[in-house]
């Protein structure tokens, strides 16, 4: 079976698919959503120095959080796993797509083009969060270009 079909019976499976790129020369390792945009929400980026398993079950469980509640709000924290709290940030699609490559091409051969792209933020050992708070520690999370956003009480709805 080739990459493609393993990702499609993923999704249709499950409803999408979490991808894991390992840290390269530059580049830290990541991990995104792939076939949100279907269901009509943002797909999902997580940077961080966590095992891959921790950032796929952290995109799960934000990506379960939506659909279970029919939303996706950013600009808040949630603890999406015992005691991992994280933060969610709307960012630019054209910059998720610079790393969500298959979800791009997913997104491209389906009825729902990605609209809307969220970055979830890790916080570090001590609890600090990249853009937030200035001693956090890990230095190879790039904080994406921001989306436009109508902000109403300091919280965003993503539509």
């Amino acid at each position: 079976m080739d990459e493609a079909q393993e990702l499609s019976n993923i999704i249709n499976e499950y409803g999408w698919a979490v991808q894991v790129n390992v840290a390269e020369i530059n580049r830290p390792m990541f991990a995104y959503t792939v076939g949100l945009s279907d269901k009509r929400y943002p797909e999902l980026l997580v940077f961080g120095s966590v095992p891959p398993r921790v950032m796929m079950n952290v995109l799960n469980s934000v990506a379960d959080m939506f659909v279970a509640s029919g939303e996706a709000i950013c600009g808040d924290m949630y603890a999406v796993l015992p005691k991992l709290p994280v933060r969610l940030r709307e960012i630019d699609v054209d910059t998720f797509n610079t790393y969500g490559v298959l979800a791009e091409y997913w997104a491209g051969n389906h009825t729902y083009p990605i609209r809307r792209a969220v970055q979830v933020l890790l916080p570090d050992k001590n609890g600090r969060f990249p853009g937030i708070d200035p001693d956090y520690a890990w230095e190879d999370v790039p904080l994406l270009q921001e989306a436009e956003l109508n902000i109403l009480d300091g919280f965003a709805k993503i539509l």
